[in-house]
């Protein structure tokens, strides 16, 4: 294996004299697979000691720079297994916006430019609507500049839901290209009009968890099914800032005020619960504020920070959802102090939000990744959720994992029509299992 990129951020990251151990795992489960150990000095080019014949796994590899005498981690870099791509020059097709999708979106251009591949983004294959994210983020920025490029591609990816592939592909040249979807599903089977559109339009499917792989696998897909997994872009600052704290209101006396300074307060001196979300059946809102509300009350020392959104974030739907936070904190007469944010925020504001909170908290009924539970993990804040889906996937001993039960999905219909057969399940929960399952834990340590 060769990263170029390995050895710059290494360079940068690490400086003195000092005795390692270089350590490559396994990239889902993160067992061990080759280890050394190494005296390394600061501007010494030690390149070529991490250049080792080390197998990929499905889910790729992890190198690690551990410290020998303290063990902390110097340096952490994923390397994903790309291999089943055709070429290495991809044009990818994604919406750029605020969605799970955009995001993930990101991240896989991301993922390829720092493999060496070649990227031409076709964004505005959607709309100017659905190209209009921008960032401050020097990673997110390099993926963004790709929208520019123009390349002979081999490869397609359709990163979005395979309801619209025949739209997009008629938009673009498909001969002799080798065309894969890449999208996400959270239930126990796909929607039929998804499997024969995979099938039908694609040569194969990439999903991001293990869970989902099975899942494609059981709803009649006959293209391969890739594994690769989404990731956060490489976090280099892990200073709490309060710069977001004006973008908040807190609920008291049946209104959301918005005073930072008070905000700031109950940010400080309590541990954090909190949560990142659509508003809709699926994330399942509602119970997760509810049964916080049922565990906690404001004389302990503990705060809920909900960031969420409903469809878009225009002043209309930000008082529906002031309504609905208020219908369920009505039922109890002291709950926790609540901090809502319902603005639009880019990847650095919402790992902002990470910074602040300590334990991230969802009863979602599945997901097909669960980015901003991994995300969560990776600022080292605890995750405590339920056991269907993929997180389960990425959560350790410092988790808590609620039980539940499998039930038809309802409520959707809203958004779109593709949970509505009754071959599907998603996750239901007991509001006294989640309750007597919920714990106080101190802040994290900044």
């Amino acid at each position: 294996m060769t990263d170029p990129s390995l050895r710059i951020d290494m360079e940068n990251d690490i400086k003195g004299t000092r005795d390692v151990i270089f350590l490559w795992e396994e990239g889902l489960y993160q067992y061990p697979i080759y280890s050394d150990i190494v005296r390394i000095s600061e501007g010494v080019n030690f390149f070529s000691a991490i250049n080792k014949p080390i197998s990929f796994f499905d889910g790729g590899i992890i190198f690690k720079v551990i410290d020998l005498q303290t063990h902390e981690v110097l340096f952490s870099h994923s390397i994903k297994n790309l291999s089943f791509l055709n070429g290495k020059r991809i044009l990818y097709v994604a919406q750029n916006n605020h969605t799970g999708y955009g995001y993930a979106a990101r991240n896989c251009i991301h993922q390829l430019l720092e493999s060496g591949y070649q990227v031409q983004w076709a964004s505005d294959l959607f709309g100017e609507d659905q190209n209009r994210y921008t960032s401050t983020n020097k990673y997110e920025q390099r993926a963004l500049s790709c929208r520019n490029n123009h390349i002979e591609y081999d490869s397609v990816i359709l990163h979005y839901v395979p309801f619209g592939y025949e739209n997009l592909l008629n938009k673009i040249t498909t001969h002799g290209k080798t065309i894969y979807a890449s999208t996400v599903w959270e239930t126990t089977k796909l929607s039929s009009s998804w499997s024969e559109s995979i099938n039908k339009h694609t040569h194969g499917v990439i999903v991001p968890s293990i869970f989902n792989r099975q899942v494609f696998k059981d709803s009649n897909i006959n293209v391969p099914v890739h594994l690769w997994r989404y990731d956060t872009f490489p976090i280099e600052n892990r200073t709490i800032s309060y710069d977001i704290v004006p973008q908040m209101s807190i609920y008291e006396d049946g209104a959301f005020k918005q005073d930072s300074n008070k905000i700031t307060d109950t940010i400080k001196n309590n541990t954090v619960y909190y949560n990142i979300s659509q508003y809709s059946a699926r994330k399942n809102v509602d119970q997760t504020l509810f049964t916080f509300c049922s565990k906690f009350t404001r004389n302990d020392n503990v705060c809920f920070l909900l960031k969420v959104f409903f469809r878009t974030f225009d002043v209309k739907e930000q008082e529906i959802l002031k309504y609905k936070i208020k219908s369920v904190l009505s039922y109890f007469d002291n709950p926790p102090a609540i901090l809502v944010c319902l603005t639009d925020l880019n990847s650095d504001q919402i790992d902002e939000l990470h910074k602040l909170g300590d334990v991230y908290f969802t009863l979602n009924r599945g997901e097909g990744f669960g980015l901003c539970s991994y995300t969560a993990k990776k600022f080292g804040n605890r995750v405590i959720c339920g056991g269907f889906g993929s997180e389960v996937e990425f959560l350790d001993g410092n988790d808590t994992i609620i039980p539940y039960r499998l039930v038809t999905p309802t409520g959707m219909i809203g958004f779109h029509n593709w949970y509505d057969s009754n071959d599907q399940l998603w996750a239901s929960f007991n509001n006294d299992d989640v309750v007597s399952k919920l714990r106080f834990y101190p802040k994290r340590e900044a």
